[in-house]
């Protein structure tokens, strides 16, 4: 009944870019979700914070602790699932370094997760946990002045 209507918002296979100036004026970073729409990083993380997610879940509550283990736990899954690429990353010079950019490759997500510091990388996670951030452009963006001229009565 729903099927083809909702088939938009299905993510499993979406990409998105986030743009990241720290890393470099044009710098932005390629990302599949982080939620059960991508099933590698879920079970994951599931498997690596079985107990503490378990237990968060049960309680309905989170200490400092427990979020600085959450990231710590994305720092080591996301080079692997759900990074998927990045463009004008600058670094410092070096091997993978060319013309000022770092190539991407999976070593090079590792290290970038590893040496972000938090407030970076959790602009990262939680761009990547949002479903909404991987809908096509068009169902995201609020209608123009121009579709919404015929809605009106006193047209």
């Amino acid at each position: 009944m729903f099927k083809n209507k909702l088939k938009k918002f299905r993510i499993e296979q979406s990409l998105t870019w986030i743009e990241m100036p720290e890393l470099g004026p044009k710098a932005r970073i390629q990302i599949a979700p982080a939620t059960d729409a991508n099933p590698q990083y879920y079970n994951a993380m599931l498997k690596l914070s079985g107990k503490r997610v378990r237990t968060m879940i049960k309680t309905d509550t989170i200490t400092a602790e427990d979020a600085a283990q959450n990231r710590d736990d994305d720092r080591e899954l996301y080079p692997l699932f759900v990074i998927r690429g990045w463009e004008c990353v600058e670094g410092d010079e070096g091997e993978g370094v060319v013309d000022g950019y770092v190539l991407y490759n999976r070593r090079h997500a590792q290290l970038l997760c590893q040496e972000l510091p938090a407030h970076l990388m959790d602009r990262i996670r939680n761009t990547a946990a949002t479903p909404e951030r991987f809908y096509a452009e068009d169902e995201i963006l609020p209608p123009d002045a121009e579709e919404l001229s015929g809605n009106s009565e006193s047209d």
